[in-house]
This record gives structure tokens, C-alpha cells and sequence, in this order.
């Protein structure tokens, strides 16, 4: 019997060094992922993903002033009219990539329209109820894909696609913390832009993908 239990005990230390060994690498690389899909997003229901993204917690969040369509004045290169839109990072997501994205994908960033016209690049609509939903999914050998959902938040609850494309890497240094913004590969790399002005941001976010932290520094959504 004593030799069960020591074993028994052994084997139980065995199993919390392994777990704390898988935390401690989790912690070190950054890839932790609630956002994970457990299973294809068009198996889920509007409740479904509702309840996954509800329990998320976003940071890294940027506003930024975007292109518009169907509003008059959001037409022309220096449009009179635009819209608002934020976009936020999930917590600790800071580096997926090819070798480390979860097998159904992973809701990796939220989008809402703050403004009073649909958003021109990716067509996020400005209601209050609608969230949209940047959904990070291994594609090709060594790609990545995305597509954006558009959540109605409002019972009942629906979601469909509204924009779908390729993640390009940008090869930045990889810096932890999640976030996201509306930025392109040619900019300079975020921690080393700190003298860009407010208004410069701004002007390059009109047209600008979505861009979010990953495993080679920073990734676009590109269509």
C-alpha cells in the first residue's frame, strides 16, 4: 500500500511539474488564446458566439477616423464626412501565427462602429448592436487567413461574414501585450513611431487594414 501511494503521489508531482512547465512556457510566449474556436465558426449559433465573446476581455484599443460610404461627404481623397470606428486586442494574444493558431481559428479582435456611416474598407455598419469580430484561422501551408464577422448582439442574436482575406506579416519586432489598430507594414514600427503626429495617424487610418500584434511583431488583415 505504501508503495501505491507513493507512487500514486509521485506520479501526481509528475503531472503539476509538466503543467506548471506547459504555464510557464504559456506565460513566456505569449500564446494564450480564449478566444479559440471549439469548432468551425459556421457551426455556431449567434447565442453561441455571443456567449465565447462575451466573456473575453479586450485592451491594446485604438479609435481612429475611417473612410465612409452611402452618407454624403464620405466620397473624394480628403472626404469632408467620415465615421469612427475602435478596434480592440483580446488579452494575452499577442502572437499567433501559422505553428500556434488554434485548429478551428480564434476570434483575435473586436471592431465597433462608433460613427454615423458604414465603414468603407471591411463594411462594418454603424449600430450600436453590431460587433464585429476579426476570426484568425490557419489557411494554405504556412498562412494565415481571416474573416470578419458581424455579430448582432441583440436577440436574436445572428452572425454572418461580411469580409474575408489573407494576414500578412509585417516582420516587425515582436513586442508582447496584445493590441490592435488600423495601420499598414509600411509605417514604422509602433514603438518606434512615437513622434508621428495625432493628425498623421489619423490621415494613414482612413484607409489602412486592420492590424493586429502577432508572432513576427504585427500582422494586416488584407483582402
Amino acid at each position: 500500500m505504501h508503495g501505491f501511494s507513493a507512487r500514486r503521489a509521485c506520479g501526481a508531482t509528475v503531472v503539476l511539474a509538466v503543467a506548471l512547465m506547459a504555464c510557464g512556457r504559456e506565460a513566456e510566449t505569449g500564446h494564450r488564446y480564449p478566444g479559440a474556436l471549439a469548432k468551425p465558426i459556421d457551426a455556431y449559433s449567434g447565442d453561441e458566439l455571443y456567449e465565447l465573446t462575451r466573456r473575453l476581455r479586450f485592451t491594446g484599443s485604438h479609435e481612429r477616423e475611417r473612410r465612409c460610404r452611402d452618407v454624403r461627404g464620405c466620397a473624394g481623397t480628403t472626404p469632408l464626412h467620415r465615421t469612427l470606428v475602435q478596434v480592440s486586442g483580446v488579452a494575452t494574444q499577442d502572437s499567433v501565427g501559422p505553428a500556434t493558431v488554434p485548429r478551428y481559428g480564434v476570434v483575435y479582435a473586436r471592431a465597433i462602429n462608433r460613427g454615423d456611416a458604414t465603414e468603407a474598407r471591411y463594411g462594418m455598419r454603424p449600430d450600436s448592436t453590431l460587433h464585429y469580430y476579426l476570426v484568425v484561422a490557419a489557411g494554405s501551408t504556412g498562412t494565415l487567413t481571416w474573416r470578419l464577422e458581424e455579430l448582432d448582439t441583440a436577440p436574436p442574436r445572428r452572425h454572418v461574414t461580411v469580409a474575408t482575406g489573407r494576414i500578412q506579416s509585417c516582420g516587425h519586432r515582436w513586442r508582447s501585450g496584445a493590441q490592435a489598430d488600423f495601420r499598414s507594414c509600411d509605417q514604422p514600427d509602433p514603438a518606434d513611431s512615437l513622434g508621428m503626429s495625432a493628425r498623421g495617424l489619423q490621415r494613414t487610418a482612413l484607409d489602412d487594414p486592420i492590424w493586429i500584434q502577432c508572432d513576427q511583431g504585427c500582422c494586416q488583415a488584407l483582402q
